[in-house]
């Protein structure tokens, strides 16, 4: 008589190999999910550089040199040191006569960024123009 079906030992094998394969896929897709996550936030933060570079420079022209701003719930902290200081230009008349005296002058600084909610940071250079008071 010829027996039909699986050994148990044949059994025991393609369970191993399924949970195996199983255990492959569960890890691949949790990984991804986690790198999508990720890649989520960087896009985030990206969508908000403009924003925040705009603020930050605004800042600066009032001549302020650390800060704090909110965007979308994300807490940044800024910080800028000056890094080269233009010497203060005057204006002058077409008779090289002083007109309106000193009217300001580029300074450059570098601003670094850190977010509270555990973000990466960043830094770059900013050159503003402070005017003087005429």
């Amino acid at each position: 008589m010829k027996q039909t079906g699986l050994t148990l030992i044949e059994v025991l094998i393609a369970s191993v190999i399924l949970f195996m394969t199983l255990g492959l896929v569960a890890t691949v897709f949790q990984q991804s999910m986690g790198m999508q996550q990720r890649a989520i936030k960087h896009l985030a933060a990206a969508e908000q550089f403009p924003s925040l570079v705009s603020q930050i420079r605004f800042e600066l022209e009032q001549q302020k040199t650390e800060g704090s701003i909110e965007l979308n719930a994300q807490r940044y902290q800024w910080q800028a040191t000056e890094l080269k200081r233009a010497k203060e230009l005057s204006s002058v008349d077409e008779n090289g006569q002083d007109y309106l005296g000193n009217i300001g002058m580029l300074v450059l600084f570098n601003v670094t960024v850190t977010s509270q909610n555990g973000g990466t940071g960043f830094e770059f250079r900013q050159a503003i123009w402070l005017s003087s008071e005429v």
